[in-house]
């Protein structure tokens, strides 16, 4: 397996549970009607404008928070930044999703591979 794909560890029963050991306070979200009827789904959107008003209910703090703690948000420099303090923590594999699931990843591919993976090399981390 690839050293870039992420492996989690599967969630509690109870669903929603895992945000809260993963540092999260999410408050309680009434989710529209309009969020299951984007096909196929939100991720892979026909109608990518559909699909952001759908999501529009979730506040822009929520939002932060959540790229803050599970994304790999910003400038190829901050994400190999990021990418080095997690193997700190412990994280041996990443997955990868680009924000356009629909288009050809090419400037995040050209992005870790002339900028990130140099400077992960350079760390010491592979």
């Amino acid at each position: 397996m690839s050293p870039w794909v992420a492996e989690a560890p599967d969630p509690p029963a109870q669903e929603g549970t895992w945000l809260e050991p993963a540092g999260l306070r999410l408050p309680k979200l009434e989710i529209p009607d309009a969020v299951w009827k984007i096909y196929p789904d939100l991720s892979h959107a026909h109608d990518w404008e559909a699909a952001i008003e759908a999501t529009s209910f979730v506040p822009d703090e929520v939002v932060a928070q959540l790229c803050e703690a599970l994304g790999l948000i910003g400038t190829p420099e901050d994400c190999a930044g990021r990418i080095a303090e997690m193997t700190k923590l412990g994280v041996r594999n990443l997955y990868l999703m680009p924000f356009q699931t629909f288009a050809a990843p090419t400037a995040e591919i050209r992005a870790f591979r002339d900028v990130v993976f140099p400077r992960l090399h350079a760390a010491g981390l592979r």
